[in-house]
């Protein structure tokens, strides 16, 4: 899952209700990799909201991409990375 903020920022992500682990590719304006986040376990469905952890990156960023856990190690995604949109994304967010 993509998500796209208006203007860069270092937003704050929890796990509330996933049911699997997910990898964060933390993406900023320039269209680069920001900052990675792997493995983030899904939590117990019985924790409370005021208990999930929080995620986010040690830069603003723009963009966050939200993939299956283990997909940055497989595919080999390091900071600093350069990203392009395509498919149905091409040309619509600038990268």
């Amino acid at each position: 899952m993509l998500f796209v903020f208006e203007s860069e920022s270092r937003s704050v992500f929890w796990m509330r209700e996933m049911q699997f682990p997910l990898d964060f590719v933390w993406i900023g304006s320039d269209c680069s990799v920001g900052d990675i986040t792997k493995d983030v376990p899904a939590p117990s469905p019985d924790t409370i909201l005021a208990d999930l952890n929080r995620y986010q990156p040690a830069v603003p960023v723009q963009y966050v991409l939200e993939i299956n856990a283990g997909d940055i190690k497989a595919l080999g995604i390091g900071k600093g990375d350069p990203v392009v949109f395509v498919g149905g994304l091409t040309g619509l967010f600038g990268c």
